[in-house]
């Protein structure tokens, strides 16, 4: 609307369109930044009208192969499936401090406590949609020695009714069943690869890892177990780290890294996507006070200054073009990542005025 207007007060204008920020931020790490010359930035990729975006994190992903190793089947044994389903899931940024169960985390242990009530061989694994996501469903096929399988559903349900006690309060809904099969499948991971997945499982950071000291109230870095799916000859475990500091990050990758060191043969560890930095927090942000009053003027009232834990494409340009003062503002959008995100109309007439108030203010 500002490039199709003739009346509308405004300095001259530089407007970058990106794509696939949630396919790795592709389109903000192609743009052509030479080509841009000015200082001041309005980001309108923000998601509640009430708050001015002033910082954000960065993120960057890892995935861990495990060497599948498959061999036939043990004759004779018991198919059972252990799956875990309800869970709330959510966003690996805005919903993690709610630290809600984790399917793939919670399948880890439930496979760690069948291996130790039996000779287990695991056919199948799988958990999550995407690894931005909070997986909310996993699940497993494994096969039991007939003489074992009661002692393993035993422990299983075991474990299973504690896991449900500990989430009683961030994942009430939480369900987990171990079943009888009818069928059970030809082939299995080796002994030696299903002790390596579920070690490596185990031992991966999930959560929230550090606080931020510096914006109270906001978490500072996490990593989200958020995608397991069997491809071929291994097991893909894929973990999206977020932190306001790069030096966490780096941090918590190089443990993900590690954990693939000390799994040895057969596990390995790959950085995928790009390595995308945080919007750091700037209080003396002149566009931030422009954006202050102009608010102030059109909505009558004080805005939410948000420094948020999410990660945006901001990081990309404001560490690249020195001294980029930037802001954003956004509307009210909904369902998130979901087939009914939607943006709410009202509230994009709302901030129409703001934002040509905030152009007059930066045309003095």
């Amino acid at each position: 609307a500002l490039l199709d207007s003739t009346d509308i007060p405004h300095p001259p204008l530089e407007c970058v369109m990106t794509a696939m920020e949630e396919m790795g931020k592709v389109g903000g790490d192609g743009v052509d930044i030479s080509l841009l010359s000015g200082k001041r930035m309005i980001d309108f990729n923000w998601i509640e009208e009430r708050q001015l975006l002033a910082g954000c994190s960065g993120d960057v992903s890892c995935r861990l192969d495990v060497a599948t190793e498959w061999q036939a089947a043990g004759p004779g044994r018991v198919p059972l499936v252990i799956d875990i389903r309800g869970l709330l899931g959510g966003h690996c940024e805005f919903d993690i401090h709610w630290e809600r169960a984790n399917a793939i985390t919670a399948l880890g242990r439930l496979l760690r406590a069948a291996m130790k009530a039996g000779d287990v061989e695991i056919a199948t694994v799988s958990g999550g949609v995407q690894n931005n996501v909070i997986p909310a469903e996993a699940a497993a096929t494994i096969l039991v020695q007939p003489g074992e399988a009661e002692a393993v559903e035993a422990a299983v349900r075991t474990l299973a009714a504690e896991i449900t006690h500990e989430f009683r309060l961030a994942d009430p809904d939480i369900r987990i069943a171990v079943g009888r099969l009818d069928t059970a499948p030809a082939r299995v991971l080796s002994p030696a690869a299903a002790a390596r997945l579920v070690q490596v499982i185990a031992l991966l950071p999930d959560g929230i890892t550090h606080q931020n000291l510096e914006v109270p109230g906001n978490w500072e870095t996490s990593n989200n177990i958020g995608l397991m799916v069997t491809a071929g000859d291994r097991v893909e475990i894929t973990c999206t780290i977020t932190s306001a500091v790069t030096s966490r990050k780096h941090e918590v990758l190089d443990k993900l890294m590690m954990v693939a060191e000390l799994a040895g043969e057969g596990v390995r560890a790959t950085q995928i996507g790009l390595d995308a930095p945080e919007f750091p927090w700037n209080p003396d942000s002149r566009m931030l006070q422009i954006a202050k009053d102009s608010y102030r003027r059109v909505m009558g009232k004080e805005p939410e200054v948000l420094v948020s834990v999410c990660s945006l494409e901001l990081g990309m340009f404001t560490q690249r073009i020195e001294g980029l003062d930037t802001i954003g503002i956004g509307t009210n959008l909904y369902d998130l990542h979901s087939p009914k995100e939607s943006m709410d109309h009202t509230s994009a007439a709302r901030v129409w005025p703001l934002i040509k108030d905030v152009m007059k203010s930066l045309d003095r």
